[in-house]
């Protein structure tokens, strides 16, 4: 028997939902197996640079989102920067199960370092990111560059990692399409979910690329996407930037997609390593449930545009945003019975500073009549769970909460007090794998 906790902070009239915060008392496992043994990146010898969502980030800009720095946690000093407003990337908070994410926008966003040469022309080098990208392309190269130290000059050429492909270049010359490696198929990362892309290089051997994805059945196995037809016997050193996000001074292979980690090693990890990180990335970004751990989903309710919630949400917290399903990290999912992102709200409240207040979802559809009804679902392994949801409105008027959670009805203790709201705690049992709320 496991404790756990599941909670729902959630907010909205007799049929708004503003958040959710839930526990799981007891409950069965049913995991799967994880690797053996998180390393982490500064735990590897060779590391280079290594940029991390959660450390090093300078925001700027009217709306405090726009990354204008990103400093290197290697200690060794490769810090990334852009001075251009336009072409800065942006924060996203709240979508990666606790942690923000740098989003490029595939146009113009790219980030910059200095002139530093990192790979070992005896000992190779490793490139690593944790990547979503918005779109894949697997008949051939996308444009969607992680990283690069790479110049379309001659003698400029060194290296670049997409998305889906990973070039070392041997020779300094025009032409290096024998030095690149495209992934197959089998082996494209998966567009819109979180991946592992990895590409190595042993000196004289070969250039190989991996991909883990970190969701579907074939989750954190390695595939292995091949090698170049040539082997790079070294990489010549150039004057080119350490560029992110784009390569080529910018010009080309944009990155349309999120990061939330790109480490370098100046040598070819072992795949025990590059397991090592995927079993740390996994556990650090809670991409699959450990069964060795409290279970505990905390909910914030919001719709999106102009609607989504304009301030970060307490640590811990992940947004729905109306979608049909929407993934919330240890492999929890919730689902609503059809899209209501419009349905969703953000008061903006000067009554309201928490945020988890201040935003909220309709349970009904008042254009129909009678109203529509609006079904919310959280996808949990079967066992009794401590629950915790708010219901209200910050300005809202009168408004009476009643509520079915897993067919119990609760009621609202207080139904004529205006722009309030009302918390009921109760404990229940699933047997389905869903909990239910319906107005």
């Amino acid at each position: 028997m496991k404790d756990r906790c599941v909670g729902w902070f959630g907010k909205g009239a007799s049929r708004v939902i503003g958040g959710l915060v839930m526990g799981v008392l007891s409950g069965a496992g049913g995991a799967p197996a994880t690797l053996a043994g998180p390393i982490a990146p500064n735990e590897i010898p060779g590391l280079q640079a290594w940029y991390r969502v959660d450390a090093g980030l300078t925001l700027a800009g009217t709306s405090g989102t726009e990354v204008s720095a990103w400093a290197d946690s290697s200690g060794l000093g490769r810090n990334m920067s852009q001075g251009t407003s336009a072409n800065r990337p942006t924060l996203i908070r709240d979508t990666a199960f606790g942690f923000p994410v740098v989003r490029f926008d595939g146009v113009d966003d790219r980030l910059f370092s200095g002139d530093y040469e990192l790979h070992d022309n005896a000992a190779g080098l490793t490139i690593i990111g944790v990547v979503r990208p918005q779109t894949v392309n697997p008949s051939g190269i996308t444009p969607g560059n992680i990283l690069s130290k790479f110049q379309y000059t001659t003698g400029g050429r060194a290296w670049r990692m997409g998305i889906d492909w990973w070039a070392a270049q041997s020779n300094p010359d025009t032409y290096q399409s024998t030095h690149e490696l495209t992934f197959p198929p089998s082996a494209d990362p998966i567009a819109n979910q979180w991946n592992i892309v990895i590409g190595t290089w042993t000196p004289g051997t070969s250039t190989a690329g991996y991909m883990i994805p970190m969701a579907g059945p074939n989750a954190f196995q390695e595939i292995y996407a091949g090698t170049a037809a040539q082997a790079a016997s070294s990489i010549p050193d150039t004057t080119a930037a350490l560029i992110m996000g784009a390569c080529n001074a910018g010009g080309d292979h944009r990155l349309n997609g999120d990061l939330v980690e790109v480490v370098v090693y100046n040598r070819a990890l072992s795949q025990t390593e590059r397991q090592g990180l995927a079993e740390y990335f996994r556990q650090k970004y809670t991409l699959q449930p450990d069964p060795t751990r409290p279970l505990l989903v905390n909910i914030n309710f919001e719709g999106v545009g102009a609607n989504a919630h304009n301030q970060p949400l307490p640590p811990g917290y992940s947004v729905d945003a109306g979608a049909v399903g929407t993934y919330h990290g240890d492999g929890i999912w919730s689902y609503w019975d059809r899209d209501v992102s419009s349905w969703g709200r953000n008061r903006n409240a000067a009554s309201s500073p928490d945020e988890r207040f201040d935003t909220l979802i309709h349970m009904y559809n008042s254009g129909q009549s009678p109203y529509q009804p609006f079904t919310w679902q959280l996808a949990l392994p079967n066992g009794t769970y401590w629950v915790r949801a708010v219901f209200g409105e910050s300005t809202g008027g009168t408004s009476t909460n009643n509520i079915y959670i897993q067919n119990q009805l609760f009621t609202d203790p207080d139904p004529a007090l205006s722009n309030d709201w009302d918390e009921y705690f109760g404990v229940f049992t699933v047997t389905d794998g869903r909990l239910t709320i319906t107005p």
